[in-house]
């Protein structure tokens, strides 16, 4: 939906995720923690302590999605 989506659009994007996936709509602070977003989609990366470790910006595929979720939990989840 972009950077200029309304909260229902938003609510209609997220009806095609499973329910158990966590969603937010970001908010100035939260752009301004993880230094802005220069494209969409951007995937954030975060430790098992909550701290954001890296992002990627723009497509990322599933193999090398898949390849950062093995390491970052040393290989105890796999997709």
């Amino acid at each position: 939906m972009g950077t200029k989506g309304n909260n229902r659009q938003l609510r209609t994007a997220l009806k095609h995720y499973h329910k158990s996936i966590p969603s937010y709509k970001a908010d100035s602070r939260f752009l301004r923690t993880i230094g802005g977003y220069q494209a969409s989609p951007t995937t954030l990366i975060y430790d098992i302590y909550g701290r954001l470790v890296t992002k990627k910006r723009g497509f990322l595929s599933h193999e090398k999605l898949a390849k950062v979720i093995k390491i970052i939990s040393n290989g105890n989840c796999l997709i």
